[in-house]
């Protein structure tokens, strides 16, 4: 019965880290930076305009893990998840309505901004400093490689399919899309993940559990 049990809690710790995995590539930031030109040309910027704000988003980055280096430990994994993916919720909602109503400039330039602020403090570092923390010694080696492989599955898919999800639902509602996923992340993180700040493995998986 012990050995069922440890089964059991060892495939939902599998499956919370392929969630989080996943979650960190379809919150849509990185198509956000990959196609920063594209959304900054749609915004109505020139080829100028748009390199500054490429090596602006780049700054903030810089600035973001400095802030989580400072904060992590203060204030907590899951708390700072939530805050991330509850935050991109909101940023995308008003660039998806910046888009619908077309408005342009610095909005969108501030909305990217935030948005990759709040990513690079949460979902960007905290998902493989999680992920180290909620897998028990027993499962690690096998539930890393298999988070690792969910991380770039998601990368790929999210980036292969972004050209024909903006073509057909056009930029408001591509945005809006990963608004909903980052909502549908706050939800699941907040009733599936527990806090890891200051805890051992055996006492996460047990609230896992």
């Amino acid at each position: 019965a012990t050995g069922l049990v440890a089964d059991v809690a060892g495939i939902k710790i599998i499956g919370l880290g392929v969630f989080l995995a996943f979650l960190q590539q379809w919150s849509g930031l990185n198509v956000v930076i990959y196609y920063a030109s594209d959304i900054f040309q749609a915004a109505g910027y020139n080829l100028k305009e748009m390199m500054l704000n490429i090596v602006v988003i780049g700054s903030v980055m810089v600035v973001a893990v400095i802030i989580t280096m400072l904060t992590v430990d203060r204030l907590g994994r899951k708390s700072l998840l939530l805050f991330g993916t509850g935050s991109m919720a909101l940023v995308y909602a008003w660039m998806g309505y910046s888009f619908y109503t077309s408005s342009s400039g610095t909005i969108v330039v501030l909305l990217v901004l935030a948005n990759v602020l709040f990513y690079s403090i949460t979902l960007a570092p905290l998902l493989w400093v999680v992920l180290s923390e909620i897998f028990p010694n027993r499962i690690r080696g096998a539930a890393m490689s298999i988070a690792a492989f969910a991380h770039w599955v998601g990368n790929f898919s999210l980036t292969f399919t972004f050209p024909s999800i903006k073509e057909n639902l056009g930029w408001a509602n591509n945005f809006w899309l990963y608004g909903i996923i980052c909502a549908v992340g706050f939800v699941a993180l907040y009733h599936m993940l527990p806090e890891t700040k200051g805890k051992t493995l055996e006492e996460i998986e047990q609230e896992v559990m």
